[in-house]
């Protein structure tokens, strides 16, 4: 799987069978705000030629510093991963069975094989 884009905070890769892109969050905590804003720019600019919309997308949160309610920065970076989403023909978040995730659109998974195989799935 070719890496994307790598930063201290995101990892972008992709996967070519099945098609899907993963946007992994890494375990380094977040130094402000404005942070994942500019790595999902980054992100965005990484997939170059590739189409969003003919791909799924999996937000693997498994790495992302552990706890049960998300603190300012953390609810930055959710709400820009979920910006990031949008583009994509369908998403799913992977994360660990306490982590926190708000409500959105975004299929939640615990089971990482369930995960892309809905990512993954046509249609």
């Amino acid at each position: 799987m070719p890496t994307l884009l790598r930063d201290s905070h995101f990892v972008l890769e992709r996967y070519a069978a099945p098609a899907f892109v993963r946007l992994a969050r890494t375990a380094k905590p977040l130094t402000g705000k404005a942070q994942p804003e500019r790595s999902l720019l980054a992100c965005r600019e990484a997939l170059g030629p590739l189409d969003p919309c003919e791909l799924g997308l999996l937000i693997d949160w498994r790495l992302s510093p552990e706890s049960a309610a998300l603190d300012a920065i953390e609810q930055a970076a959710v709400r820009e991963a979920v910006a990031f989403a949008a583009q994509f023909a369908r998403a799913a978040v992977l994360l660990l069975p306490a982590a926190a995730w708000p409500d959105t659109a975004i299929q939640v998974f615990r089971d990482e094989e369930a995960a892309i195989a809905y990512v993954s799935a046509s249609g």
